[in-house]
Parts: structure tokens; C-alpha cells; sequence
């Protein structure tokens, strides 16, 4: 919008008289964001009505954002006709000039929204439609400058937003006395003008030299800054210009410089402080460059993305990154920034990556942090880059409600609203979205009006009570949002909704869904078909589904995407529509396809723009274009099965399943499989082309994401070159592990995407791989940094591709006898080179050894083989036939018979396995892996067998021998017996989810059973800040609490309990894992507290420490500053004469106080 000064009251009471006076309505104004704008009934020519406008302090209007345009196109179409001209079309502030359409702000055309047809010819100024001749709302048409028609003027009111000064490297940095240095203030930008457009700006630097020795910084300390007090600055130069040359002739080693930049445009100023350290050398230039969430206030509750720049040719010896955040403290200048200490807890990337992401929601609204990078280089220079963050507030104090909170689908008025949100950046925009129950997301609205009103609302699922879950996102003029607002409303389906009146909804050209459709209104065409969608899936036959589901795609189809909103609203009926088929037309889906394309292509370029109020949004928008493309997918795979060699009758027959007509030629309907094929590839390049999208939103080295859509899973990443090396990347049951990248060559790039496809289906019905391969893995894309595919070859080590065989089971009565070596044997025959064969044999006597053969080609003979293996009750050892003396390795042995004995049939061809039986006397047979299970060196004098190694309900003989210099050798063996611990029991929580202090949790154990009773129960968890702690132990095996404490926002509150179940003699079982969902109290007031302290005095005084932990570690979780003294000395008194697991609760309910 155009940012020029502000019209005083007064004068737009006189633009207002003068526009009364010239025989025109006076209409209202309005405002939207930091303008207002006035519509006139009347006109004349452009440049008459440019003219009036200026007169009055302002222009017509330049309309420079998607969300300026949709509130000036909502303004027109609501406009009363005593308020609108008779050809429906205004001025606005859109000319050409030298061949090229621009603003009168003086910014260029950035949005699209010429009218089919437009611009035309020669004409050089431009218009918006209400309607234009095609139908279409809020075009823009051209004219000539002396056309007449009424016009729009804009009128700031609002504040213009302040400058942004900024240096690179930051506020605090380390700089070679044996460089040049730069002071860099491009980094500064004007928020009001266009994207790195710095006209206007003045640039003037300041610097002087720091007298106080602040030499530390260059060695090892991390927490300590140097303070900045301007009154006591003596700057000895000046400067200006963006960048500037500091001369450091006058420097020493360990001195320090600081530099103020002071930016100025207009009437605004902004000024900003580097503090420079000189060390010797030349160390590495290091800045930080935000990648996302780059407001100069950012967003508490989106993610924020920064990268690590580096200059110098130091940047290729650095060793080590280190990240560190500090929080600002005002009122004691001595301990100013303090060190953050959970960063590694609120980050999703490593702290000693090049990059740093700082997860949504971790910092406070309202404060202000540092964030420092520090860097090592092999010569052990050291730099440093260190920027200030401040968090906004987000809109505050409201509510939202939904009214009725019940009602039907399509039959029912629904009313949104949200009232009393207040903010320092307005306008507020609310957002209304929910969840389909097919899993699909959608919006209702996207826009400035606080209250709604829909009948377009579908109903909920019958399994939930037809409860639909909506949240509101209330989000200000800097797209900084407040935590959604949950709302629920019962929607029931509509019972008088036949088959009949359903066409008769959409179909006619009178209908509200054709109205809304010739009006360009997605939002409400969505609302529409998404309600319409939601009762077809059980109210019609498929005939007359099919002819509807046409009908809705090719309609919204149609409908121009202008916005993320329109993006989900789209994408979430097209989805919606091909869950309800399980066939369509070959053009049906083509058109879908095309869609999805089209949709998939916008969402690229949206992400681009990085806009935080819109992350959320895309995010969900790429899921529902996963969905569409799942289920174009399915439904072309099936088409593509078809059996082409089938006689024009038979195909006839199939195709009339899902054809409602079918007047194609016989060649046409033979080529139905190759469109089914087609479509399978296309639709896997637009899911590249999403993925792609998503990855542009993350830096290097970021955790992976995935996402999942009922048979559909995409795993993505985005990593540094030189972090592949054992990158391991899961997805459905397979995995794939990287060796090291080369990073010269073709393969020269700064990051790798991997993109990562599973599914439960195998949409190439045409290839066989299948058949012998049982995974859902169906790709690994690896992606340099222009999203083209990498050449893989030249690695130093082979890709490990972990996928599960399809095992093919051979029958155990075809066993064949030869007379050699009475050896038994089994003909296996390989269609495929490198299958894998697996047998698994177990004897059934304890004297008794299994021998097994394996031989390609041939039969196997206890002297010819390819691979040999011994096999008893009691473990089996195998080894191959040039191994079998011994001389060149043992074999490998393992304690577990039924380990399968493997071998890789590398041709194709017949396989032999043959099994030879022998008795022995031998009863203990010696564990090879010894080295293995333990702690402790073999040929130490003592032994420690690791936990977990040794098999329950087993005889074992730990034997020791000893050879002294003289050659004498001694020995000593004991027999070791293994418990059966409890078993076949079962813990649980109930219920899944509460609020701490006020739920009431019951856990429970039952049916454990053992020989040694009677059994305890230990049932224990751990704190959010990492301590352990135990709700109880003791023989009840079940309990009931409402003393478990919150957890952890970033995890959605979830509680992680494991429940230890021991017997009489202290034997354990393995630990039962349980999670809860606590959320902590939102209504625990000060008076509350106080009860909360009495009861947790009255269970101290009885002695229960138990009980008394609960309490308090709940409380302090939550208030943890308001309570913290005087539970700390009663605690305290209680930890010298108690048994040792009750100093241990005692312990953790303290060490919550002191932190």
C-alpha cells in the first residue's frame, strides 16, 4: 500500500464535503491496515479523478498485496447499489508507462489480476471491475487516461513502519588486525518499500575505540558482551554510505572498537551498534542470515531459521561450530544477557551445525534475546557473529465462539465470531479452519471480519458424535498470530438431503454453488461442495456419485487460486472428491491431475515469500495435495492393470463401472492402461514437485520431516554434503544408509534433499519387482540445490538399502535321501539373482547336532559346499567351506538356535540345502560371543556379564582358567542359574489425557504372575527438566493420583511413565512404558496454591514423602517462583531419616526448587 503521510481528520472532512458538494452520495470510508480509503459514486477521467485525489493530500489507490486486493474486491461486491456506480468498475492508481504497468506509489505490478483479455492495445490506465463482461470479480481492465468512472482514493492513517538498521555480522564480532575491515549496513531495509529497494536511505557511521580491556572475549569465555552506554562514547570518526572502509592503523591487538550505523529516510531514523574485537591473524568473517521468521519483531510462535555465512579463506579450516542463546535482563547492567541453557532442548538442529533452528513456541513473547555463533578453526583462531531478537506480542484478551453449538449440514446457520482482541499492528485478519474427517484440512474464511456466518459447515463423524473441531487464528497486521482457539460444534448430516436434491443444489444455473462459482468466491464454493462431499459417501449409488463428483471437480477446478487460503480450500475438495470414488473417468482424472499440478505450482511460489502468518497453511495445503495425489495414484494404477489383450466386450463391460458414457473408439479405450501409466508418473513428479516445496522452508542439517496420509508416507531432509556419511532414512519398513559424499565434480552442491516415498500399495501394477521384494519403500530421490536429481556414482562405499525379502516357504515334506553320508536334501529353485535364503532349524533333543549344507548347482556332501552350519539345542555356529579348518577365522557362532543360517544365491538357478543329523555327549556348549556381553577385558582376573545377555530360565557354567610363567594352568567353573522373572501381565493409565491437580489418574497392573510372591509394583517417570522421580512403590498394584505434574508443551503435554514389576526375590520384569497426556492447570489461582501448600504440610507431617513429592513437583512445574522457599526447607528436613527411595523422591522435588 502506498506509505505517504497522514491526512489530518479535518481534511478528509473536507475531501468528503467537496465530493457531496459535486452533486455525488457521500459514502462511507474505510479502513484496512494503515489506510483508509474512500469510494466515489461519481467520476470522470482518470486523470480527473487522480486529480481529485491528489488535491486532497493522496492517490488513487495502489492495490500492491493479494491481501489488499481481496479487501478491496470483498468492499466492491458488498457494495450497495446507492453506493456503487452503474458500470461497476473504478479508478485505480495503475499506469503504463515506457511499455511497463506500474503503481502511482511508484512500485511495480507484483499481483496478477488482469481480466481475460486485459490489458488491450494501447491503453494506458487501468480500472477494477465489480463484475466484468466474463463474469469475473475484481479484475483489473484498461482504458484510456480519459475514460470516465468512478475511482477509489487512499488516505494513510496509520503509522508508517519504523526503518530497520542492521550490520553484517551483528551486534558483537571478531575482526583480524591484519585485514581491511568492512562495515557493511546493506543488511538494513525500509519495511514499507519493496523487497531490497534502499532509495531514499542514508547511511552514516560512527566509530571510536573502547578504552576498557575486554582482551577475555578473544580467549575462551562465551558469557560476556560488552555493554554499550552512549553517554559515555567518544566517537574519534565518521563516515557514509552503505559500506565503509574502517581504518585500523591505530589498533592493537586485544583492543575494541565500537561502530553505530544511523539510518535515515523521511522523517524516520533508526541506529544500531557493533562492538568489534581485533585479535591476531586473520580469522574468518562469520554473520548470521535469517531464513525464516524475519520480522524485526519475529513471531514467538513460528520457528525461527537461521544460517551461517562465512567469508575469508579461514572459512575451509573451521573445526567447530558452537551456538549459544542468551535472554535479556534489564536493571542489572553486570548480568544483562544470561545464557539460555536449554537451547539444545528447543532446537532441531544440532548446536554444532552451521545452522540453527530454534523450534515454535520456545521463546517468550514480548522479550529480547541474543543469539551467538561461535567458531573454531583448526589453527585455533576464533570468530565470532552475534545478532539481537526481539519477540512481538501476539493479539491478546480475546474470545471466539460459535453459535448454535448444534445443527445440520447444509440446513443450519452457523455464526463464527471472535470479540475484544486487541494489538499495537491492526487490523486483525481471523482465520476460521477445521479438519475434514477424511483427514483433509480446510478453511471457512481467511480475512479482516471479526464474525461469519455459514450453512456451509459438514457434518462431524458419526463414530465422535458428529462433534467438528475447529480452531480460530487470529493473526496482526505483521502476520504475528495467537495460540488457535479451539471451538466445537455438533453438525449433524442432512436426512432430507436425497439424491435428487442434491443435483438440484448444485446443478441448476440459479443454484448458490453456481452463483459462487461465477463469482470467482472459492471460499464459499468450497464450503459448499466440502458439506455436499461428506453426504454423498452414503446417500447414492455410484452411477449418480460419479455424475456429481464431475460436476464439483471441474467447477472448483476453474476457480483461480489468489491466496494459501484458497490453496487449502481447493485442494481439500478435490481430495475429498477422489476419497468418495474408487474409480473414475480417465478424463475426470486427467483434469484432476492437472489441477493438483496447477495448485502444487502455486504452492512453489509461495513458499518463496517465507510469510509467517502463512507457514502454518502451507504446511497443511502440501498434506492435502498428499492426499489428492494418494489417491490419483491408486486410481491410476488400477487403470493401468488392465488387461489390454481383453476383446473390446470385456473391456466394454469394466469400463462401464465407473463410465457413465463411454463414447470413445476401440482404439481410444485400448489405451486406457498407458493413460493409468502415465498418470502413476506423473503424479510422482508433482509429489517431487511438493516435496520440493516443503524442503524449501527448511535449512541444512534440520530434523526430518514426514508426512503421512492414510497409505502414502514421505520422509524429507535437507543436509549438509559432508554430514551424509551413515545418514540413516526411514520409511515404511525400509531404510536406506548413506556412505560419504563427494562433494567435487557433477555432484558439487551446497545441501542434499532426500526425499523419501513409501506406500502401502505398489502403483506400477505393471512391474513385478514385488514379487520378490516385500517392501512399501517405492523411492529415494537425492536433490542438489536446484532440485535436479544427483548423479550417484564414484562413492567410496555402497548404499545400504535395509529392505525386508518376500520369504516364499517351502514345504517340509519334499525332502530328498542320497547314500552319500546318508545326507538328506531339499532342491530350492532362484528366478532372481541375489535372493536371499533363510533356514531356520531347531533340534528337539539336547544331544542332538543338526549339520547343514548349502550348494549351488550341485548336491551338497559333507566335504562339498558352499556353506556349512552346526546347530544344536543350545546355539549354531556357520561358516563358509574356505573357513571350515578354521585357519582363517573363526566361525560366527551365536547363543540362539533359531538364528536364521543365510546365504545369498547370487544367480539365478537351482539351490541344494542339505541337513545331516548326529548325536553327541556334549551338554554345555561354549558362548563364542563372550567378548561381546561384557564390561570386562577376558583376560582380566575378574568378569562383569553385562544385564540383558543372559537368557531367563537357562543353565550356564562361567568357567575360569589361569597359566602361570612356569606353564602350570589351574582352573575354576560354577554353575549359574537364570530366573524366570513376572510374567504375561498387563500396566495401564486411565484415563488417556487430564489436567494436573485437578484429574484424578489411575494406574494398575494385573495378571502378572511368578513362583516367587508376593510381587511390587514400582511405578516412575521422568521430570521435564530430566530428574527421575517414582509415584509408588509397594505391593498395591494399583494406584490413584492427581499429584503428576505437566508435560512438555513441545511434546503435546505427554507423560512418560514405566512400570517395574519385581517378585519376591528382587527379579524383575522388563519395564511396561505408558504415556498420558497431562496438561497443566489453568485455574490454579494463588488462594488454590496456598491449599495445595497445607495439604502438601499435613502429608509431610504424617511422614508421606511419596504423596508430598507428587504435590510439589506438580506445583513447582507450574509455579515453581511462587512457592519455591518454603517447600524447599520443609523437604529439606525430612531427607536425613528416611529410607533411601524416599530421599531419592526427596531429592527431585528439590532440585525443582532450585532450578
Amino acid at each position: 500500500m502506498n506509505s505517504q503521510m497522514i491526512l489530518a481528520d479535518a481534511k478528509l472532512t473536507n475531501f468528503e464535503k467537496q465530493a457531496r458538494d459535486g452533486g455525488r452520495l457521500k459514502c462511507p470510508n474505510i479502513t484496512f491496515k494503515n489506510s483508509r480509503y474512500i469510494f466515489s459514486v461519481k467520476g470522470l477521467s482518470w486523470l480527473w479523478n487522480r486529480e481529485t485525489c491528489r488535491s486532497q493530500g493522496k492517490d488513487l489507490v495502489s492495490i500492491e498485496t493479494e491481501e489488499e486486493w481481496t479487501f478491496i474486491n470483498d468492499e466492491i461486491q458488498r457494495r450497495k447499489a446507492t453506493c456503487s456506480s452503474s458500470r461497476h468498475m473504478w479508478s485505480i492508481g495503475l499506469t503504463k508507462n515506457a511499455g511497463n504497468w506500474t503503481w502511482v506509489s511508484g512500485r511495480p505490478l507484483t499481483i496478477c489480476k488482469w481480466g481475460k483479455g486485459e490489458p488491450s492495445g494501447e491503453n494506458d490506465a487501468a480500472f477494477i471491475y465489480k463484475r466484468s463482461s466474463h463474469g469475473e470479480q475484481g479484475v483489473f481492465g484498461s482504458g484510456g487516461r480519459i475514460w470516465g468512472q468512478t475511482y477509489i482514493c487512499e488516505i494513510s492513517t496509520g503509522k508508517t513502519q519504523d526503518l530497520v538498521a542492521a550490520i553484517s555480522g551483528g551486534a558483537e564480532v571478531i575482526r583480524g588486525l591484519q585485514e581491511n575491515v568492512t562495515l557493511d549496513g546493506s543488511p538494513s531495509y525500509d519495511p514499507e518499500a519493496v523487497h531490497d529497494d534502499q532509495s531514499g536511505m542514508n547511511f552514516t557511521w560512527h566509530y571510536g575505540k573502547i578504552t576498557r580491556n575486554y582482551s577475555f572475549v578473544l580467549e575462551t569465555k562465551r558469557d560476556f558482551f560488552t555493554e554499550v552506554n552512549e553517554s559515555a562514547l567518544q566517537y574519534n570518526g565518521r563516515a557514509s554510505g552503505v559500506q565503509i572502509s574502517l581504518d585500523t592503523g591505530a589498533m592493537s591487538l586485544g583492543d575494541t572498537c565500537i561502530v553505530r550505523l544511523v539510518v535515515t529516510k523521511d522523517y524516520r531514523n533508526a541506529s544500531v551498534y557493533q562492538v568489534i574485537h581485533f585479535s591476531k591473524g586473520d580469522p574468518p568473517k562469520i554473520d548470521q542470515r535469517c531464513f525464516i521468521n524475519c520480522l524485526p519483531k519475529i513471531s514467538p510462535s513460528v520457528r525461527l531459521s537461521v544460517s551461517s555465512e562465512c567469508q575469508g579463506l579461514q572459512c575451509f579450516q573451521i573445526s567447530s561450530y558452537e551456538w549459544i542463546l542468551y535472554q535479556r535482563y534489564e536493571g542489572n547492567a553486570s548480568t544483562a544477557w544470561q545464557r539460555k541453557y536449554d537451547l539444545e532442548l528447543i532446537t532441531s538442529t544440532p548446536l554444532n551445525a552451521s545452522n540453527i533452528v530454534i523450534n515454535g513456541g520456545s521463546l517468550a513473547a514480548g522479550n529480547k534475546y541474543r543469539l551467538a555463533l561461535f567458531i573454531t578453526t583448526t589453527d585455533g583462531l576464533r570468530a565470532m557473529s552475534a545478532y539481537d531478537i526481539s519477540t512481538a506480542l501476539p493479539p491478546t484478551r480475546g474470545t471466539c465462539s460459535i453459535t448454535p453449538s448444534s445443527g445440520i449440514s447444509l440446513e443450519s446457520y452457523f455464526t463464527l465470531s471472535c470479540v475484544n482482541w486487541t494489538s499495537d499492528s491492526t487490523p486483525l485478519s481471523y482465520r476460521f479452519q477445521y479438519r475434514l474427517k477424511n483427514g483433509m484440512y480446510t478453511v471457512l474464511y481467511h480475512g479482516v471480519n471479526n464474525s461469519i456466518v455459514t450453512l456451509g459447515i459438514p457434518p462431524g463423524n458419526n463414530a465422535e458424535n458428529y462433534n467438528i473441531r475447529l480452531n480460530v487464528v487470529v493473526t496482526d497486521n505483521f502476520g504475528i498470530s495467537a495460540s488457535p482457539v479451539n471451538l466445537t460444534a455438533q453438525v449433524r448430516p442432512s436426512q432430507s438431503l436425497r439424491p435428487d436434491k442434491i443435483k438440484s443444489f448444485l446443478m441448476p444455473n440459479d443454484s448458490l454453488f453456481q452463483e459462487v462459482i461465477r463469482k470467482g468466491d472459492l471460499g464459499k464454493a468450497a464450503q459448499l461442495a466440502n458439506s455436499v462431499l461428506a453426504t454423498l459417501e452414503t446417500r447414492m449409488n455410484f452411477e449418480e456419485k460419479i455424475k456429481v463428483i464431475d460436476f464439483i471437480i471441474r467447477n472448483i477446478a476453474s476457480v483461480k487460486v489468489n491466496n494459501t487460503a484458497d490453496l487449502l480450500q481447493s485442494s481439500s475438495v478435490i481430495g475429498s472428491a477422489l476419497h468418495v470414488l474408487e474409480k473414475v473417468s480417465p478424463g475426470l482424472l486427467e483434469l484432476s491431475l492437472s489441477a493438483v499440478d496447477s495448485q502444487t505450482n502455486f504452492l512453489w511460489s509461495t513458499v518463496q515469500l517465507k510469510d509467517v502468518a502463512d507457514l502454518s497453511l502451507v504446511t497443511r495445503s502440501a498434506e492435502n495435495l498428499v492426499w489428492c495425489l494418494q489417491r490419483v495414484l491408486k486410481i491410476s494404477a488400477e487403470m493401468a492393470s488392465i488387461d489390454s489383450t481383453l476383446d473390446f466386450q470385456e473391456q466394454l463391460r469394466f469400463f462401464s463401472l465407473f463410465l457413465p458414457v463411454i463414447n470413445s473408439r476401440l482404439s481410444q479405450t485400448l489405451q486406457v492402461p498407458q493413460q493409468g501409466e502415465r498418470s502413476v508418473n506423473t503424479a510422482l513428479k508433482v509429489l517431487g514437485k511438493v516435496a520440493d516445496a516443503l524442503l524449501a522452508l527448511r535449512i541444512s542439517d534440520e530434523n526430518m520431516i514426514s508426512i503421512s496420509t492414510g497409505h502414502l508416507k514421505m520422509t524429507l531432509g535437507r543436509h549438509s554434503p559432508n554430514k551424509l556419511a551413515g545418514l540413516q532414512i526411514k520409511g515404511g519398513s525400509g531404510s536406506f544408509i548413506l556412505p560419504p559424499w563427494p562433494v567435487t565434480g557433477r555432484n558439487t552442491t551446497s545441501f542434499v534433499d532426500t526425499q523419501m516415498l513409501s506406500m502401502s500399495f505398489n502403483p506400477y501394477t505393471w512391474d513385478s519387482t514385488k514379487e520378490r521384494v516385500d517392501s512399501d519403500v517405492l523411492f529415494l530421490d537425492l536433490k542438489d540445490n536446484r532440485s535436479e536429481l544427483l548423479e550417484v556414482s564414484s562413492l567410496p562405499d555402497d548404499i545400504v538399502i535395509v529392505i525386508p525379502s518376500k520369504p516364499r516357504t517351502m514345504p517340509n515334506e519334499l525332502w530328498y535321501f542320497t547314500t552319500d553320508d546318508d545326507l538328506r536334501f531339499h532342491e530350492i529353485t532362484v528366478k532372481y539373482e541375489n535372493t536371499l535364503i533363510q533356514v531356520e532349524v531347531k533340534p528337539q533333543e539336547p544331544t542332538v547336532h543338526l549339520f547343514v549344507y548349502f550348494r549351488f548347482g550341485q548336491r551338497p556332501t559333507i566335504r562339498n559346499y558352499d556353506l556349512n552350519a552346526t546347530i544344536s539345542q543350545y546355539g549354531q555356529c556357520v561358516w563358509t567351506a574356505s573357513t571350515h579348518d578354521k585357519k582363517e577365522r573363526q566361525p560366527e557362532c551365536s547363543s540362539n538356535p533359531l538364528t536364521p543360517i543365510a546365504t545369498l544365491a547370487r544367480h539365478p538357478g537351482k539351490y541344494f540345502v542339505g541337513r545331516y543329523e548326529g548325536t553327541t555327549s556334549t551338554v554345555w556348549q561354549r558362548k563364542y560371543n563372550l567378548e561381546l556381553i561384557t564390561s570386562t577385558p577376558l583376560n582380566a582376573s575378574n568378569i562383569v556379564i553385562n544385564g540383558g545377555s543372559l537368557a531367563a530360565g537357562n543353565m550356564y557354567r562361567l568357567a575360569l582358567f589361569i597359566t602361570t610363567n612356569d606353564g602350570l594352568w589351574a582352573m575354576s567353573a560354577y554353575d549359574i542359574s537364570t530366573a524366570l522373572p513376572p510374567t504375561r501381565g498387563t500396566c495401564s493409565i486411565t484415563p488417556s489425557s487430564g489436567i494436573s491437580l485437578e484429574s484424578h489418574f489411575n494406574l494398575s497392573c494385573i495378571n502378572w504372575t511368578s513362583d516367587s510372591t508376593p510381587l511390587s509394583y514400582r511405578f516412575q517417570y521422568r521430570l521435564e527438566n530430566g530428574m527421575y522421580t517414582v509415584l509408588y512403590h509397594g505391593v498395591n498394584n494399583s494406584i490413584v493420583t492427581f499429584g503428576i505434574p505437566p508435560g512438555n508443551n513441545a511434546e503435546n503435554f505427554t507423560m512418560r511413565f514405566n512400570v517395574v514389576v519385581t517378585d519376591n526375590f528382587g527379579i524383575s520384569a522388563s519395564p511396561v512404558n505408558l504415556t498420558v497426556q497431562v496438561k497443566p492447570s489453568q485455574s490454579l489461582r494463588q488462594d488454590e496454591i496456598r491449599s495445595l501448600e497445607a495439604m502438601i504440610q499435613e502429608v509431610i507431617r504424617k511422614g508421606d514423602l511419596g504423596k508430598a513429592a507428587q504435590l510439589a513437583n506438580s506445583v513447582l512445574q507450574i509455579v515453581a517462583q511462587e512457592t519455591k522457599m518454603n517447600l524447599e526447607k520443609k523437604i529439606k528436613l525430612l531427607t536425613l531419616s528416611l529410607p533411601t527411595e524416599e530421599v531419592f523422591q526427596s531429592s527431585t522435588a528439590l532440585s525443582v526448587v532450585l532450578i
